[in-house]
């Protein structure tokens, strides 16, 4: 493996790692979110909760585009890589 494809590993390592603490903040979130939401249902009416059930549907599916997207943009990246380190062994 020559520098060029180190670095780009590394660099490929640091983005997945801070993709990775985002996904973690936004799981708290969530978890946060949901607790308030059973708060909701157990103890204020059901049309509020609702509400937030909505709100809180809508962060889990914006959560789950922007988690298919960091997952596609990994793949594309490691194709790039191995293309060029398989040029380069040649």
């Amino acid at each position: 493996m020559n520098n060029h494809q180190f670095n780009a590993l590394e660099t490929l390592d640091l983005r997945a790692h801070r993709s990775l603490k985002n996904l973690e903040q936004a799981y708290h979130e969530l978890h946060i979110a949901w607790a308030g939401l059973k708060e909701s249902y157990e103890g204020q009416g059901a049309e509020e909760a609702d509400m937030q059930f909505q709100l809180l549907a809508g962060q889990v599916s914006e959560y789950q585009h922007t988690l298919e997207k960091l997952m596609m943009q990994c793949s594309r990246e490691i194709a790039e890589l191995k293309e060029k380190g398989e040029a380069h062994a040649t």
